[in-house]
């Protein structure tokens, strides 16, 4: 029963997901985003304040969460494993690029949103998850202090990279 029920809520998050790329392609991201996206295509907007209840900084780290889904996804069918790990690493981050192009505009609403400073959200927490989602994909397997020194400088590039790819 639970499994069901959490099968129907992600399907309804991702209709939500579906419609705001549309909506956010076109108009940005803003503070009324959500209640635009119910009018205009027909939602209910109490299901998507149940959906995500913090409004807009839910809506981006289930975006952010689903782009890091499709991205496992997509290289599971690329035959990493046979690269040196410097050439998967490269490998991941362009296919990330080649998804995010798919809906540049929406995800670049989404990364210069990251950019401001809001309460109860971190840019430094949505990087860390997308470097560490990205080592992991290449097959790191490191404990040690190189753990976190791989992490620490696929950060500086990986930002520098999305900062050339949406500019």
């Amino acid at each position: 029963m639970k499994k069901s029920h959490n099968n129907y809520l992600l399907k309804k998050r991702l209709e939500v997901l579906k419609y705001a790329k549309i909506f956010i392609s076109e108009k940005g991201l803003n503070k009324n985003s959500l209640e635009n996206i119910s009018k205009r295509y027909g939602l209910n907007i109490n299901e998507i304040e149940l959906l995500f209840p913090e409004g807009n900084i839910d809506l981006i780290k289930f975006t952010l969460e689903q782009l890091n889904k499709e991205l496992e996804e997509y290289c599971k069918k690329i035959d990493l494993i046979r690269l040196p790990v410097h050439k998967r690493i490269k490998k991941v981050l362009l296919s990330k690029i080649s998804l995010m192009n798919k809906n540049k505009l929406f995800y670049r609403s989404i990364f210069l949103n990251l950019l401001i400073p809001k309460k109860n959200f971190s840019l430094l927490n949505q990087l860390y998850n997308s470097v560490d989602q990205i080592w992991f994909i290449a097959g790191d397997s490191s404990t040690d202090f190189n753990f976190y020194t791989k992490r620490l400088i696929l950060s500086g590039i990986y930002s520098r990279v999305m900062l050339f790819f949406f500019n």
